[in-house]
């Protein structure tokens, strides 16, 4: 079976688009923390999203805090566009894996 995942590469491409080589030195510059949940708030002023790391067997009340960041209502709407538009071929590819393996 053909492994029909989005390269590394191609995902690569989209998020450089439009971004300069300073820019994405700088966002890659830091360490990247594990995160398996993600709480989102939008208040008033902007948009709150919140990244904790619950361990395997642990219950809701065993997730630790990793970070949290701020925005305006705009970015937050930019943010949701952009992981719709890198995230749409990797939720395609997901769903052709599971139902290649369903049928067969």
């Amino acid at each position: 079976m053909a492994d029909k995942r989005p390269k590394a590469t191609q995902v690569e491409a989209t998020i450089q688009e439009g971004v300069s080589e300073g820019l994405l030195r700088v966002s890659n510059a830091g360490p990247a923390l594990l995160s398996n949940r993600v709480v989102v708030s939008v208040g008033p002023f902007g948009v709150r999203i919140a990244f904790t790391e619950q361990q395997a067997g642990g219950g809701e009340d065993t997730a630790e805090f990793r970070t949290a960041v701020v925005m305006s209502h705009e970015d937050g709407i930019r943010l949701y566009k952009l992981l719709d538009q890198l995230l749409k071929p990797v939720e395609t590819a997901i769903a052709a894996a599971k139902a290649d393996s369903e049928n067969g």
